[in-house]
């Protein structure tokens, strides 16, 4: 028996949560021996990870944005609402593609997060967001979060059932490599 336990594919994207290992090299090799994969097209996007040049980004929660902070370009301007009525609580896939266009748009390597306003203690409501932004000397009390959309979590990969075998006798796959469906 062989199992395959890889991860997913996020390092195929510039902006990833995932390990520098997740390459895809279990689905791979999967597909080279023929095992079929499934939901392939399918990656979920997060619209705040904390943009810096490592391998691997971290997350800004999404509380953020529910809190009152404001998605901002780099002229300072709110621009979700140009591509949703529900601005920056649009659903993460809307926000990630909003931010993705006026990055595009604009030539921008990111777009920012604004917390300055919020109406709660962010060192206490949100420690790990502050001090991400402080290991990066930004203080999200006084200056906004430069921001991305990251790859995070891939949906498709090594079809498997529900006990992990995929269609190849003897191979299972677990794990972010792998599909349920």
């Amino acid at each position: 028996m062989t199992v395959l336990a890889t991860g997913g594919v996020g390092q195929i994207y510039l902006h990833t949560t995932n390990s520098p290992y997740a390459t895809g090299s279990g689905i791979s090799m999967a597909q080279r021996a023929g095992v079929r994969l499934a939901n392939m097209e399918f990656m979920q996007f997060h619209p705040t990870g904390l943009f810096n040049r490592a391998q691997q980004i971290p997350l800004l929660t999404e509380a953020l944005r529910g809190e009152g902070a404001k998605v901002l370009n780099h002229s300072g301007e709110r621009f979700v609402s140009r591509y949703d009525p529900r601005g920056d609580l649009a659903p993460r896939d809307i926000v990630s593609q909003a931010i993705l266009s006026e990055m595009l748009a604009t030539g921008e390597e990111h777009m920012q997060l604004d917390c300055t306003e919020l109406d709660c203690d962010v060192t206490k409501r949100f420690p790990t967001v502050f001090k991400s932004g402080m290991h990066m000397g930004i203080d999200m009390r006084t200056t906004p979060l430069p921001i991305v959309p990251v790859a995070h979590y891939f949906c498709g990969g090594v079809l498997v059932d529900l006990a992990g075998r995929t269609t190849l006798d003897r191979l299972y796959a677990v794990g972010e490599c792998s599909c349920t469906g």
